[in-house]
């Protein structure tokens, strides 16, 4: 029986075993060091993407049927719903919900009559926040309490029939539920709209219900998630979303922080951006008190779909607001939104790879981000956007750990480090050899003593 104790390992195995980690470290950072470099220049050349000096030949199309500006009433008469204690001031704002009135709630939701059949769309939200009245604010009458409502949310959902059903009986919400796929017509969780409303959501959150410090941010930030299967994803509001389940995607892993001036009237505008062509979701926002440019607050690329209306194709665009203990304001003063078009083309051809190489070029020359589709992941986004349900995956929107680098790397590291043993071995050895040949060889020819 053989015993091993530390006495067994060498200072000069020991010495060996510890240089050769340290190379290997020293390989994966150089490696990956190089790799991010590679890519940056990459997306930087002009020619990454095919691209050539012209312009896109995209174009973006106002929507009018799916916009709402001063004054109100004709657009919302026509193209939209209007629930709750909403309040329209005709040539001023659309008051969702009102400082001072309790536990109420408003929503405005495109009711499918004008065009919402939007593939790759730019939404514009103009909005304001407040613990009182606009004419209040430039006076600074701070209310008694430093509490806001719950919040306000954008939705693009492909639901629109619980707004107009009659949910007074069980018969009805079971009968809702069972043909819609799960949805809660009746319940208004999601400021206003149903918990697990499918499509997407932006919450704005104003209000800290849960007892324990959310995480990632404190009160104003926002919360996004991506329902496509409304019989397992809800937003749970008793948790500030932290216990939401999102078995499709959820956007972001932490709270996204937002201005604190968004809680005192200023004014301030979301910009959603989806291009279903190449799967990619953008959302910024701009702040009036900070100037007149976007802030990012998240991307997200790879498999984001949302869903469309399965008889129409439609996707409804919707906001929505909540008061409960505490209360504010919430006032939507624009919405505006445009769609992506290709000059010249009918909108048939828009589901051509083509379509996709101008899509790129357009994302890159008008809003400065890089995005590539092979023809392979293509097609593959075709076959999953063609799926009536699928799980979602979340996109690396930067640079980041890698596993398959990592291991590719270490594959690599451990080839050259092989290559090397066997050069060493070859100097080693090799030369050792010839001498022993010569000594030999010098011995029969009587040169060397016996």
């Amino acid at each position: 029986m053989i015993n091993y104790n530390s006495k067994d390992i060498s200072p000069k195995k020991a010495g060996l075993a510890t240089f050769i980690v340290a190379l290997f470290i020293l390989f994966q950072i150089v490696a990956q060091r190089w790799s991010n470099k590679r890519l940056e220049n990459e997306l930087n050349s002009s020619n990454y993407f095919g691209f050539t000096d012209r312009n896109s030949d995209i174009s973006k199309v106002f929507n009018l049927d799916a916009s709402l500006s001063v004054p109100f009433l004709d657009k919302i008469n026509k193209f939209w719903h209007v629930r709750g204690e909403t309040q329209i001031r005709n040539s001023e704002f659309i008051r969702l919900t009102k400082a001072g009135s309790h536990n109420t709630h408003g929503v405005v939701l495109s009711n499918g009559i004008g065009d919402n059949t939007i593939n790759d769309f730019e939404i514009l939200v103009k909005f304001r926040l407040s613990r009182r009245e606009a004419s209040d604010i430039n006076n600074k009458k701070n209310s008694k309490s430093n509490d806001m409502g719950e919040g306000m949310v954008f939705v693009v959902t492909p639901e629109n029939d619980f707004i107009t059903k009659d949910f007074t009986s069980d018969a009805a919400k079971e009968e809702y539920m069972r043909t819609s796929g799960g949805v809660i017509g009746h319940d208004m969780t999601l400021m206003g709209f149903p918990r697990n409303l499918p499509g997407l959501a932006l919450v704005i959150d104003t209000y800290q219900n849960s007892k324990r410090p959310t995480s990632g941010a404190k009160i104003p930030f926002m919360d996004a998630m991506l329902n496509v299967d409304p019989a397992k994803d809800f937003y749970d509001r008793d948790s500030d979303g932290d216990a939401s389940t999102s078995t499709s995607l959820k956007l972001n892993d932490h709270h996204i922080q937002l201005n604190d001036s968004i809680m005192d009237g200023d004014i301030t505008t979301m910009r959603i951006i989806y291009l279903e062509s190449i799967s990619f979701l953008k959302v910024d926002i701009k702040y009036k008190s900070e100037g007149d440019y976007w802030i990012e607050l998240f991307h997200a690329t790879e498999d984001v779909f949302i869903p469309k209306n399965a008889k129409t194709g439609q996707r409804f665009i919707g906001i929505g607001a909540v008061n409960g203990i505490a209360t504010e304001n919430v006032d939507i003063l624009d919405v505006q939104t445009n769609e992506f078009h290709w000059d010249d083309h009918d909108e048939s051809s828009e589901e051509s790879y083509d379509y996709v190489k101008e899509v790129q070029k357009y994302l890159s020359q008008e809003y400065g981000q890089m995005i590539s589709m092979e023809m392979d992941e293509y097609k593959r986004w075709k076959m999953i956007k063609a799926q009536p349900n699928y799980q979602t995956t979340r996109a690396v929107v930067s640079g980041g750990f890698s596993f398959v680098s990592l291991i590719l790397r270490t594959i690599v590291f451990f080839i050259l480090l092989g290559i090397a043993y066997l050069a060493s071995m070859f100097i080693k050895i090799g030369p050792s050899k010839d001498l022993i040949n010569d000594r030999r060889f010098q011995k029969r020819a009587g040169v060397l003593p016996p």
